[in-house]
């Protein structure tokens, strides 16, 4: 387009600019970047201009998460399901699944800077240990499974309750 000139219009420019452009012209001035708004007074004008720049150049605030949460639920998805299996073959995949989900919960702990929640995930990774049982195992099974049946859901609470209060967060990726 060769006849398009980028020469202000007459009422001072400001028809012709993007509402982008007018927000980087405002909030290199240090005013508020938003259209219409006008000069601000105040302390509100300084935070308006500093959430405007956050996109340019600042790190971006970290987002809080739940990074033990997904796994607390298939821990205890596998915990629950686990009571119709005691006694089975198949109850060591239970205690597999139990014992690694409480070790990446104990991990996503240490990393948010909670390691007291390391006192119920050690037991529990020591208690649902398929590699070396403790000697517990043959108890349990001699008692007709009592000891199981009360544990898993206990354990399953326990582990869901930690999911929840183990928060981390993330920060989001710039643009």
């Amino acid at each position: 387009m060769a006849g398009r000139t980028s020469r202000p219009a007459a009422g001072g420019g400001d028809e012709r600019k993007s509402a982008f452009q007018r927000g980087r012209e405002a909030a290199a001035r240090g005013d508020s970047f938003r259209s219409g708004s006008g000069s601000r007074s105040g302390s509100s004008a300084g935070s308006s201009a500093s959430s405007g720049a956050r996109g340019r150049g600042r790190t971006p605030e970290p987002i809080p998460t739940r990074p033990a949460l997904a796994p607390a639920l298939v821990a205890a998805i596998a915990l629950f399901a686990g009571v119709a299996l005691i006694g089975n073959t198949w109850f060591v995949v239970i205690l597999y699944v139990v014992a690694i989900f409480a070790a990446i919960m104990a991990v996503y702990a240490v990393q948010a800077g909670k390691p007291f929640w390391l006192a119920l995930f050690v037991p529990v990774i020591a208690l649902w240990n398929p590699i070396f049982p403790l000697p517990y195992a043959d108890w349990f099974a001699q008692s007709e499974g009592l000891p199981w049946i009360v544990a898993q859901p206990v354990a399953a609470v326990l582990l869901v309750v930690a999911g929840i209060f183990i928060r981390g967060e993330r920060i989001p990726e710039r643009d």
